[in-house]
């Protein structure tokens, strides 16, 4: 329930409503999805892309918010100044996939497979 909740609230920056963390919480528990599989829905669903248009207006200054939310999401800390300069630099060189890379950077890391298996899915 965490995991989930800690998606709706740092990806798409609002509180769960009950019907959708049940959803999603009971996806998990019947093991029909993978932490990186739920994390993808959110990540490239239509309510991020808004939110994130409206959200993270301040793309490429130090503590970019977008970058941010993956640390959030996938590592649960904030970026430290090599990550963060390294996934600003990979998001400028290839601004129009940045998510794609971001994701999968993100989803495939250690530290994100760690976290999964910490949460016990």
């Amino acid at each position: 329930e965490r995991f989930v909740y800690g998606l709706y609230t740092e990806c798409l920056g609002r509180f769960p409503e009950d019907e959708g963390i049940t959803y999603w919480c009971n996806k998990l528990k019947n093991r029909e999805i993978t932490g990186k599989e739920i994390a993808y829905q959110f990540f490239f669903s239509e309510e991020y892309f808004e939110v994130s248009r409206n959200r993270y207006t301040t793309y490429g200054v130090e503590g970019d918010p977008y970058i941010e939310a993956y640390y959030k999401v996938f590592m649960c800390r904030a970026s430290d100044k090599d990550g963060l300069a390294y996934w600003q630099s990979v998001c400028q060189k290839d601004y129009e996939f940045k998510n794609l890379y971001l994701f999968d950077g993100f989803a495939d890391s250690k530290e994100f497979a760690e976290k999964c298996v910490s949460y016990g899915i």
